[in-house]
């Protein structure tokens, strides 16, 4: 079982580590609220985070992104940047607290230091971003993607890369 994982780590390392994926490129730390309580005719709900919630709101950023970067043309035409969204830890007990590690391509036209700002930016406003222990950084070492796509801390690491918010320009 631990040689099948190691196995798939270092096939999808072979697989995403491209230089067209990271020339350009933000390197992002992204925490959640681990609870969210809303208002509603019954009194206030409690609602608490799990893998389907995070996976929303990494979607929900990533279309924010493509709408900062490319306007209109983001929905009108399927304008989409690059990402490459990793989930680690977990709901279980003693387990490290929900959290993605992304991969976020820079549009042409945006210097990466002002790219680092949107998003940071676009991620405060999402319902479920927690506003602490974010990082946006740039991609300059070679072994991020390495970092990322570590075996430690994923219970399942199939289940870890995020396939539905993964994108390959």
């Amino acid at each position: 079982m631990a040689y099948e994982r190691a196995a798939l780590s270092a096939a999808c390392l072979d697989w995403l580590d491209r230089p067209d994926l990271h020339d350009r490129a933000i390197a992002a730390t992204l925490t959640f609220r681990p609870y969210r309580d809303e208002l509603n005719d019954r009194g206030v709900t409690r609602f608490r985070l799990n893998p389907l919630i995070c996976q929303e709101a990494i979607r929900v950023f990533l279309r924010r992104l493509d709408t900062a970067a490319y306007g209109k043309d983001a929905i009108r035409r399927g304008r989409k940047l690059g990402a490459i969204p990793i989930r680690e830890g977990g709901m279980g007990r003693g387990d490290k607290h929900l959290h993605y590690h992304a991969q976020l391509q820079v549009p042409e036209h945006e210097s990466v230091a002002g790219w680092k700002l949107v998003a940071a930016n676009e991620w405060s406003r999402i319902d479920w971003a927690s506003q602490k222990q974010n990082c946006f950084r740039d991609v300059s070492d070679p072994n991020w993607l390495s970092y990322i796509l570590k075996l430690r801390d994923k219970p399942d690491f199939q289940d870890s890369v995020d396939f539905v918010n993964l994108r390959i320009n």
